[in-house]
């Protein structure tokens, strides 16, 4: 906690440029109507540049710690160890890469990341970003320090809990897409999240591949140089183009535990607002989203070990282009098939991505179980990509059904939950299927995709209510106006002329008609 209040106060300090704060000041300028959606773009660069970094590190910690067990166990290279004995170094292995890469600092990040998440929503994304960003360059260099020098296992343990201490991953993307909620409005949030989602997946599939290249091409130690790299980078792009969208709060920070209580209120909420688009509480949608993550978390965690079994018998090199593969299609579904839906089936858009998406995880992992061959299994994976569809829209219900001032907030209880998927399904279905078998493994993880498939049926949307006084994009040919937001479209006459009607104007139009092409007419709307 000191540390978080050090680099936070520090951060502090570091005022904005005025030229660089032009937007967030300006709010006649045409450079102030663009900023929203030039932010996204922001976000999604961020998001690309740490997450490659990410996915580089734990690749390369993973084959580092192969490496020195082939070394310190047989005193050789892994390349020139018998099958047998490369396996055996594989296995004692796999422990230190598991609590370096993803126990330690998950388990800081389940703490940092509620309290500093809920605190962006009173002093701003940006300020809690830099020092989220900061903290995950300072341990990668800590790490590449380590790499050089190569000390004790243990201290790889200590480096990667104070990038947790900073909020690690789950801070990053928390922060980053409630900064996009502050840009979007709720009837587009799907699209946006969708949008910023799917960089994840190229980043993490680009990270995947390169890693070996680089390795390969520039020397052993050349991976943590780029992953070093990468990181800084998103640091100073978030310093220079990131502005927050949200006016800071004047009200004194929360303490932690204040944040906890807060941040447990809202994600076990039963209670269902009459005026939210939502029918159902955040409970429900926090427990289908952790039930879908765990399906595909399940998944994807058992796929490398069911592929290097008996029964396919693939190497390293095809495995890594097995999941970039799977990755890449998880990116163009995202990219490709969401934001489509959602224009075309307007408010029913959510609902419909989000049962699909449940069926196709259920099929496709029971093709897993009953595929004959590699070339199944791949189609099989290709399928399962399709029920990524589900993330983004039920993150956007959950951040429309939060006030605008708990973004944080509510994007850190998933965040969160898929820390928790991530360190405890793969964990679980591991013991599983090495104790049980591959089939009762994935068999378990079908269970759970029908579970969410029922649960799913009671997922109900009464659609996004529009302010009419906060929109402006306004059209007025002589004293006939129309005014659009999103996917409605409003028309009425008023003596008012183009020049006169300002967005926030108090005013009571006659409305001649009211269209809304997501769904019926209702001119009582």
């Amino acid at each position: 906690v000191s540390t978080q209040s050090t680099g936070l106060w520090f951060l502090f300090l570091m005022a904005d440029p005025p030229l660089l704060s032009t937007l967030a000041t300006e709010p006649d300028s045409p450079e102030r109507e663009r900023a929203p959606s030039s932010q996204r773009w922001v976000a999604g660069l961020v998001a690309f540049l740490a997450m490659a970094g990410f996915s580089l590190q734990k690749n390369a910690l993973s084959e580092y710690f192969v490496e020195r067990a082939c070394h310190d166990e047989y005193g050789m290279a892994c390349g020139d160890l018998s099958k047998h004995d490369r396996d055996d170094a594989n296995s004692s292995s796999a422990v230190w890469s598991t609590l370096a890469g993803m126990v330690m600092p998950f388990s800081f990040s389940l703490i940092t990341t509620v309290y500093l998440s809920v605190i962006s929503d009173t002093i701003g994304r940006k300020r809690v970003l830099l020092f989220n960003l900061l903290v995950t360059s300072l341990s990668s260099g800590l790490v590449l320090t380590l790499i050089l020098s190569s000390p004790p296992q243990w201290t790889f343990l200590t480096v990667t809990a104070f990038d947790g201490l900073g909020g690690s991953l789950g801070t990053m993307l928390a922060l980053l897409f409630a900064h996009t909620a502050d840009t979007t409005s709720k009837e587009n949030r799907t699209t946006a999240f969708s949008m910023l989602e799917s960089i994840v997946f190229l980043s993490a599939a680009v990270g995947a591949v390169a890693g070996g290249q680089l390795k390969s091409h520039l020397g052993r130690n050349a991976d943590f140089i780029a992953l070093v790299g990468l990181k800084t980078s998103a640091l100073l792009v978030a310093l220079i183009f990131v502005h927050d969208q949200r006016e800071r709060s004047d009200q004194p920070l929360p303490g932690m535990l204040e944040t906890f209580a807060h941040s447990a209120r809202l994600g076990l909420s039963r209670t269902v607002d009459s005026t939210s688009p939502v029918e159902n509480s955040c409970f429900f949608l926090v427990c289908m989203f952790f039930m879908i993550f765990s399906c595909s978390s399940g998944a994807g965690s058992l796929m490398v070990v069911y592929l290097k079994s008996d029964r396919y018998q693939l190497g390293d090199v095809q495995i890594g282009w097995f999941t970039s593969a799977q990755y890449l299609m998880k990116w163009f579904v995202l990219v490709g098939v969401v934001p489509p839906i959602r224009r075309m089936c307007g408010k029913c858009a959510e609902v419909g991505l989000i049962r699909a998406g449940g069926v196709v995880a259920v099929v496709a992992i029971t093709g897993y179980i009953l595929a004959p061959s590699a070339w199944v299994l791949f189609a099989a994976a290709m399928a399962e990509a399709g029920d990524v569809v589900v993330i983004p829209a039920l993150r956007a219900l959950l951040s429309i059904m939060a006030a605008e001032e708990e973004q944080g907030t509510v994007l850190a209880v998933v965040a969160n939950l898929e820390t928790l998927a991530n360190a405890l399904v793969p964990l679980i279905s591991g013991q599983v299927y090495s104790h049980v078998g591959h089939q009762t493994a994935f068999m378990v993880l079908v269970l759970l995709g029908i579970w969410y498939c029922l649960f799913s049926l009671r997922l109900r949307t009464r659609g996004i209510t529009v302010d009419v006084r906060s929109s402006y994009n306004w059209h007025c040919p002589q004293d006939n106006c129309k005014l659009t937001r999103g996917t409605y479209s409003f028309s009425f006459s008023s003596e008012l002329t183009h020049d006169e009607v300002k967005p926030h104007d108090e005013f009571k139009p006659q409305v001649d008609s009211m269209v809304d092409r997501s769904h019926k007419p209702d001119p009582e709307a």
